[in-house]
């Protein structure tokens, strides 16, 4: 009999360390703190996955946010910057915490502000970011494969 727990994406809530992935290699290559040193340390950051409370709270709040409002004038309507803008707060509550990212030469502290910045300016990062916390396999349960 299988045991399902190994299927369960428990570690969600803990978050998983991604590398990024430079863009001019198409994402072939880690993006190095020192692009110039094939050797230096590659920039990484620390994710929640799409099935965690965090994730899920927000997402709720949006859901009934729209709905309340399109119930309040009586019609369905899909506003795309309003979705954009959504798909943005939930990559940047999720993003916890990074390594390596610099502006002007210094270290660029983790914080909702500077997260919300670097996503909205970096198209290239935010896909790679919203790719890592969609897959499932990344947040799997101890036994998984990826455990």
């Amino acid at each position: 009999m299988a045991d399902l727990t190994e299927l369960m994406t428990n570690r969600a809530d803990e978050g998983a360390t991604m590398t990024l992935m430079d863009p001019k290699s198409d994402l072939t290559r880690p993006y190095r703190r020192d692009q110039a040193d094939p050797e230096s340390a590659p920039i990484t950051i620390t994710c929640l996955g799409r099935d965690s409370k965090v994730w899920r709270r927000m997402q709720h709040a949006q859901q009934s946010r729209r709905l309340t409002a399109a119930m309040r004038k009586g019609k369905m309507k899909f506003d795309a910057e309003a979705a954009a803008a959504d798909a943005l707060d939930l990559l940047v509550a999720c993003v916890v915490d990074w390594d390596g990212i610099e502006l002007e030469g210094k270290p660029w502290p983790c914080t909702e502000a500077n997260r919300r910045k670097l996503l909205a300016g970096c198209e290239w990062m935010r896909e790679q970011i919203d790719e890592f916390v969609d897959d499932r396999a990344t947040y799997l349960g101890e036994g998984s494969p990826n455990s």
